[in-house]
């Protein structure tokens, strides 16, 4: 959804809400002068005929297919994750991925399985399916970091891009490539540079950050 900011629009609406929320009242101020048809043209009028004329012309055509490659180019190449730099040194650290739930989960027949309050790590009943491997796809080095870790795991492992082009690489690879949408997964597991990569050991994640 976008949130309009233009100053205009928003004193317009904020003009007729207060005309809808403010009761009429009646006042016979008698005639003061001769009165006169409004000869102002009708608002809706005057945008419908200028929608029109971009129609008949052509322009509005032009300015859905321009919308349309915006919104395509945008969703092919994400805008990079900001503060995620290129790893220059190796660090390695376990996250746990542990949460206290707010709120009790019961099961299929209503019964309590787990209390509000109870902390509850994921990985007590399933298990990280591959690695995950965070790295820039802009970056050749990082990118045949990738590659050598697909040979490495023999494919079983998930590449979840920081920047550049998932649909480009997925194509050239012929296989999934995922994005880090707004940065959620780096920012949860603290990962600060790439490449890094995530692998399970017990019940954490064991997180390295390693230069390409």
């Amino acid at each position: 959804m976008i949130a309009y900011r233009n100053p205009l629009v928003s004193a317009f609406w904020f003009a007729l809400g207060l005309s809808l929320a403010t009761p009429a009242v009646a006042i016979d101020a008698g005639r003061v002068g001769p009165v006169y048809g409004i000869r102002e043209p009708d608002f809706l009028d005057e945008i419908a005929k200028t929608v029109k004329a971009k129609v008949d012309s052509g322009e509005w055509n032009k300015l859905q297919e321009e919308a349309r490659r915006r919104a395509t180019a945008g969703l092919a190449n994400p805008r990079p994750i900001a503060g995620i730099t290129t790893a220059t040194t190796r660090r390695t650290w376990l996250f746990d991925p542990s949460v206290v739930l707010s709120k009790s989960i019961p099961d299929a027949s209503g019964r309590v399985m787990y209390p509000a309050g109870t902390r509850v790590n994921p990985l007590d009943t399933v298990s990280l399916p591959q690695p995950l491997l965070f790295f820039d796809g802009r970056d050749p080095q990082q990118i045949a970091v990738a590659l050598g870790m697909f040979q490495h795991y023999k494919g079983a492992v998930t590449p979840i891009l920081v920047a550049g082009s998932w649909q480009k690489l997925g194509r050239d690879w012929k296989r999934q490539v995922y994005f880090d949408q707004q940065g959620k997964m780096v920012q949860q597991l603290g990962i600060q540079a790439v490449p890094a990569l995530v692998t399970q050991e017990d019940k954490a994640l064991r997180i390295e950050e390693f230069t390409p």
